[in-house]
């Protein structure tokens, strides 16, 4: 039914397989292993026979291939670029988001300074107000002392040595001048002229007797020659009304009552 035939070239193949009629079928086989195959394609080979095969020395290791070991520097070559490609754009990436969170930090120490800023500018303002505040409650606590110990005390002393100096002024004694001491509203200073010695003797002992029932008493008091407003001779009259002590106030007498 098929013929198997070894030859060069398919016309001949061709030619046969038209002149005999058969299927002519072309075998690719090696010359000296002709008849084995032959024998094997057609079924009549025995169990003992086999089909010769050429022998072939193994091929040398891969370390000794040229080629193999070109192509292994440059596939390593390829793999250290990639490798270090790799570990660039992850140390990129790692940097960038490290960036991002700096950004991220600064836009919020940058926000947080300019909160502090506002902060301590109304800290400031807040400061510059309670400093005026102060300010004022010092302005009124001055009056407010103003009234409760000086005009208070006033209103007590000033009638009293008005009263006294009226009791105790003479014909030949000339008041000029009464003032309250700096700081104090119990110390006073009187200037004035007399005529004559006596009288002016006469008018510091009256008044000393005077302020008695006041609590206050004369001191420092000095008398020495000198001209009056009208050109007189006379003595002027220096002295200070201050707080008697208490050993020298006087249990019996009351202090009478000045409008």
């Amino acid at each position: 039914e098929r013929v198997y035939l070894l030859a060069e070239g398919g016309s001949t193949t061709a030619e046969l397989s038209a002149r005999l009629g058969r299927n002519i079928l072309s075998l690719s086989a090696q010359k000296d292993g002709l008849i084995g195959v032959a024998k094997h394609v057609l079924g009549q080979a025995s169990g003992r026979l086999a089909v010769r095969a050429g022998g072939e020395d193994p091929a040398p290791p891969i370390w000794r291939n040229r080629d193999a070991v070109r192509i292994g520097v440059a596939a390593a070559g390829v793999l250290l670029v990639a490798g270090t490609e790799g570990s660039l754009r992850w140390d990129l990436n790692e940097k960038t988001q490290r960036l991002a969170a700096l950004n991220l930090e600064f836009s919020e120490g940058v926000k947080l300074t300019k909160q502090m800023r506002t902060v301590n500018r109304e800290l400031e303002t807040m400061a510059k107000t309670v400093e005026a505040r102060q300010g004022e409650l010092a302005e009124v606590t001055a009056r407010l002392t103003l009234i409760e110990d000086v005009l208070m005390a006033r209103q007590k002393s000033v009638p009293a040595i008005l009263s006294a100096l009226q009791e105790a002024v003479n014909d030949d004694v000339l008041i000029e001048t009464i003032e309250e001491s700096k700081g104090s509203t119990n110390y006073f200073t009187l200037s004035g002229w007399a005529l004559s010695d006596t009288a002016g003797q006469l008018f510091v002992s009256k008044l000393d007797r005077e302020l008695e029932p006041w609590g206050l008493t004369v001191a420092d008091e000095k008398l020495r020659r000198g001209r009056g407003p009208l050109g007189l001779d006379g003595y002027s009259i220096d002295l200070r009304l201050i707080p008697r002590p208490p050993s020298e106030l006087s249990e019996k007498r009351d202090a009478p009552n000045v409008n």
